[in-house]
Order: C-alpha cells, then structure tokens, then sequence
C-alpha cells in the first residue's frame, strides 16, 4: 500500500472531525520540503551575502525549516496514533529519527507529484 493510500484509508475509518487532522500530514509534509528547499537555497548564498548577512539567512531559514519539521513529525504521530484507535494501517513505520521522518516527507510529496493528474 502507498503512502497515499494508507492516508487515504485513514481518513475513511476517522471521524469527520478528525479529517483535517489527517489531511495536515500531506500538508506539512509539503512545507517541510518546501522549507528545506528554501534553506538549502540561502545556504547556496546565490545572492552572494557577506558576513552576518549571510549567517542571519541561514539561521531564519533553518530555524522555519526546523519549525516544519515539527509540525510534520507531530501530525505524522497523531495520525499513527488514529490510525491505531480506528484499527488501520500505521501512516509511518519508519525510525525515530528526524532524517528517517524528512525522508518520510519527501516520499510523500514525489508521489503526490508523480501522480498528479
């Protein structure tokens, strides 16, 4: 089953009051790869930013991707943890730690943008 489906199946077996919790793990998981792809950009320093400049960019935009990475490993928990009091598949299996949940994100987004229509 794919990340999708298992999400989808998700939100099927959870109360309608509970959908949005379910749809934030997409969600989150899009403003995490966003967010990596914007500190990675300032770490590029392709505007050629000198000195504290340059050292205040990279801060701000680690710190927004360190905040989106939260977000997604709290709604991926909630959602595992629905997934367990409605009697589904676990969203994620993976390990505890934050890279194994960043990847998690990113497989996420490739197949929603592989499966776009």
């Amino acid at each position: 089953m794919t990340n999708i489906e298992k999400i989808k199946q998700l939100a099927g077996a959870v109360d309608a009051d509970l959908l949005e919790e379910v749809e934030s793990v997409i969600l989150n998981a899009g403003k995490y790869v966003a967010a990596v792809t914007t500190m990675e950009c300032a770490a590029l320093n392709l505007q050629d930013r000198k000195g504290e400049d340059y050292r205040s960019e990279v801060t701000r935009t680690d710190a927004a991707r360190s905040r989106a990475h939260n977000a997604f490993i709290d709604s991926v928990n909630f959602a595992n943890k629905l997934a367990d009091s409605f009697g589904t598949e676990k969203i994620y299996t993976g390990g505890p730690e934050r890279r194994d949940y960043g990847d998690f994100a990113f497989a996420i987004v490739k197949e929603i943008y592989d499966n776009r229509q």
